[in-house]
Formats: C-alpha cells, structure tokens, sequence
C-alpha cells in the first residue's frame, strides 16, 4: 500500500520516538523530539511524516534556523533525523519525502537546505539536489592516553599504566600560556544579553554562522532535555569576547568531554586559548579520556585547535546544502575559511 504524506500532527511524537529508537537503536523522549522539532518557529511545516494505515513509518525533518550570509540573514532549514521503517525502505519514500518538504520550505522563504547527509542516503544525495561544501572533521585531544590505548590494542594492563596519563597531563600544563589579566572565563547558568553583544559587535559581519544571539543559546543548550551542556563566557575587562559550549559523555566504556561549540571573533586569540585552557582543566579534573570536538578544516576555530594540539581524526561528516534560493552566495559559502560552524549547528554533539 503506497504510503500518504502529510504534515507532523499533534501526538504524532509517540510514534517518532519509537521509529526513531527501531531505526537508530537508541531511545529519545518525546520531550527531546518537540524541543527539537517545535521548539523553534518556523514558516512552514517543518517535519513530513509517510503514513501507512496510521502507522508512521518515515520522517523528514529539518529544524529551521537563521543563518548569517554576506548579504544578510537567511533562513535555512537543517536536515535531522531521516528515518524509514525497515519494510518500506527502497519503497522512494525519501525521494517523494524530501521534494515535498523541500517545495514547502522553498514556498515559504527557506533559502537553503543544510545537512550532513550520511552513506546510508546512496544515491539520493545527488537526485535530490545535495551539493558537498566541506568536510566537518572530528579532533580530540587525549587525557589519558593509557586508557585510549589499551581500548585500541584490547590490553587491558595498559590502563593501570595511570602514571603515563599523569606525565602527559604535566606536560601540556607547562605548555600553557602566561594568562591574559583582563581576560577571564566563567560558567553561565542561563542566556544572557552578553551573546546579544557578542554577536551583534564582534561576530556577525566576520563570519557566515548560524546566528549565534542569546535565543540561540538559550535554546540549543539551556533548553535541552536530554543534555546537560555547560557553557563558559570568556570576557575582557568585562565585555564578552567568545565562549565554548561543552557536556560530557560515557560512551563504550570512555568517559568524554564533548565540545559542542568554540566561539570567538578571528582576532581574539587569547579568547579561544583561554576557552580551551579552562575545558582542559575541567577535564582534567573529571578525570576525562580524552576532549572531542568538530570543526571545520581552513576554519578559524580549526586553526586554534590544532595550535593548542587537538588531533585531526579520520573520520569526518561532509557538509551539504540544497540550493533553494538562486541569488544565493554561493561562491562564499563554498569557501571553509569564512565559516564558524561547529558540531552544535548540527544534531550530532
């Protein structure tokens, strides 16, 4: 029976979330699907659902969010959390799906499409209009490097070796900088009019970014129910000059410190050290295997990673759009050196 499209309906979440925990094999809550998906306002219906005998067995969704171009801000529509139940899979339920969503973003005055669509999309990238930007590639900074290694080798022995972690934590203490006076970092507890002026003074007109202003903080990372993200705010003599978002994570076994974001302007160098300093030392003291975060390679935020020794990894997710807009920028928004992206703007930290 082919499947009916239409739009999300009140309590159509339940449904999703057990799609979603069949598709991917892990649970969400219903609580984290609405904050996700109708916790900002968008123009249009947003997530398309596939219906078969009011079962729903496919969803595209797209959160909508303001970006900063160089000609002003636009609206995008950021794909997350494709899904099909297993029998109706190769059924073009995606192909049909996505043209629907993408006609009514369009209609409504989305001007782009931006994802990380994975493998499992085959051909449909290409058919569908997807177009490759960039990689955004995966760096982490080891804390203990005992464990690490004895995850990879599976030598359990070597995890005990904790005074290799001790040294290799002394080392990149005296590695550190002389700190910066006016320059302090804090932890924040709720949004604040400083990433109001954060953005509007030194951000906007320097970068192409998800608007990143107080609502923005408020809720990706105050807002959340399923994270408990921490946010730190780095100031100089009292005006806020960038800040980096972080949570932790337990995953097969390793204790994490994922960065979701890393903000500063280009030429607050001091601010991203002092921001990295600081998760450093929060690590350190959690006891943490290692810092993870996503950036994108040719990026400011790229390039202060690697200077405070953050190790590019293998894997990577590659950052794609589907023009919907023909006046679009494209020229800039090809180019990695003009963005501050981070894993944050996406649904994967």
């Amino acid at each position: 029976m082919p499947a009916e499209f239409r739009g999300y309906r009140a309590g159509d979440e339940r449904q999703l979330v057990e799609l979603f925990g069949r598709v991917f094999g892990r649970a969400i809550s219903e609580a984290h699907w609405l904050w996700k998906f109708k916790g900002l306002p968008s123009p249009a219906e947003n997530v398309w659902l596939g219906v078969v005998n009011e079962e729903v067995v496919f969803q595209y969704a797209c959160i909508p969010t303001p970006f900063r171009l160089p000609d002003g801000e636009r609206l995008a529509m950021v794909s997350a959390d494709v899904m099909t139940a297993v029998p109706f899979r190769r059924m073009g339920l995606l192909t049909e799906g996505a043209r629907r969503a993408y006609r009514g973003y369009q209609a409504a005055g989305a001007s782009f499409v931006i994802g990380l669509p994975n493998q499992a999309w085959g051909t449909r990238t290409e058919a569908l209009g997807w177009e490759r930007l960039f990689p955004l590639c995966w760096l982490t900074l080891p804390l203990r490097p005992e464990r690490l290694l004895a995850a990879r080798l599976a030598w359990p022995w070597l995890g005990s070796l904790t005074w290799v972690g001790a040294l290799w934590n002394r080392l990149l203490a005296r590695r550190s900088r002389s700190p910066d006076p006016a320059l302090a970092v804090r932890p924040i507890t709720a949004a604040s009019e400083a990433f109001d002026e954060l953005w509007h003074e030194s951000l906007a007109d320097s970068y192409l970014s998800v608007v990143r202003n107080r609502d923005w903080i408020d809720w990706r990372y105050f807002s959340c129910p399923s994270f408990d993200y921490q946010v730190l705010l780095a100031e100089r003599a009292g005006r806020p000059v960038g800040y980096a978002v972080y949570r932790w994570e337990r995953d097969a076994g390793r204790h994490l410190g994922v960065i979701a974001e890393l903000v500063a302007p280009r030429t607050e160098a001091g601010a991203w050290h002092a921001l990295l300093e600081s998760i450093l030392g929060m690590g350190q003291h959690a006891h943490a295997d290692s810092l993870v975060t996503l950036a994108v390679p040719g990026s400011p935020a790229y390039a202060a990673l690697r200077r405070f020794g953050y190790i590019p990894r293998r894997r990577s997710f590659d950052v794609m759009m589907v023009d919907l807009d023909p006046a679009l920028p494209l020229a800039a928004m090809r180019d990695p050196s003009r963005w501050l992206m981070a894993g944050g703007d996406f649904d994967v930290v």
